[in-house]
């Protein structure tokens, strides 16, 4: 097992954990809620982690994987629920979310500063809206952020269907183009200037 450094959101770690969508494997995301309120004592944080990591056991046993990637995934939930016992994690935290691959021994532990509600995804690519709300936090609290919606010609070559396995390598080739684009807009690159020091 190869658990990360717990981090905090931040631009790289959601482009990071984005291009772990791939083909040839699933991603297992846990959400915990770190809610004092309502999980201050070991007990009631203890029975949150059961029935937590027994969620995330269901979604891998029920998913219908094969071989191979049903013992990863099976693996990345126990991993997951021998992080969640140390309590490593629980300082300066409201939440948790740990992404786990079928396709490596990584699991990435990532702080949150918010709620959100304890759950399990087992998909294609990591749930990561959690993490998107996190980040409109920061933009909310004064901190510049550009964000990039989809051109005509984006939404052109992502057609009705912007998830289509068929196409997705086209997809992505044409969002890296785009966002290479207008990173390189004269415009994007003064307002960047200030984070190079």
């Amino acid at each position: 097992m190869a658990v990360r450094e717990l981090t905090n959101v931040d631009p790289e770690l959601l482009r990071e954990l984005a291009s772990w969508g791939r083909e040839d494997g699933r991603v297992l995301t846990l959400l915990m809620d770190l809610d004092p309120s309502r999980f201050a004592t070991a007990e009631a944080r203890g029975s949150e982690i059961s029935s937590l990591v027994d969620e995330a056991h269901r979604a891998v046993e029920e998913a219908g994987l094969a071989h191979d990637e049903l013992l990863a995934l099976r693996e990345r939930a126990d991993e997951a629920r021998d992080y969640l016992d140390s309590g490593d994690y629980t300082s300066e935290a409201r939440g948790l979310a740990l992404f786990g691959r079928s396709s490596s021994d990584d699991l990435q532990p990532v702080r949150l500063t918010r709620t959100s509600a304890t759950r399990v995804a087992l998909a294609r690519w990591p749930l990561l809206a959690p993490l998107a709300r996190e980040a409109a936090a920061v933009r909310r609290s004064g901190v510049p952020v550009i964000a990039f919606s989809p051109t005509p010609a984006d939404l052109e070559v992502m057609g009705w269907n912007a998830m289509s396995g068929a196409r997705r390598p086209e997809i992505v080739a044409r969002a890296r183009a785009s966002a290479a684009e207008r990173l390189n807009d004269p415009r994007c690159r003064d307002r960047l200037a200030p984070l190079h020091g």
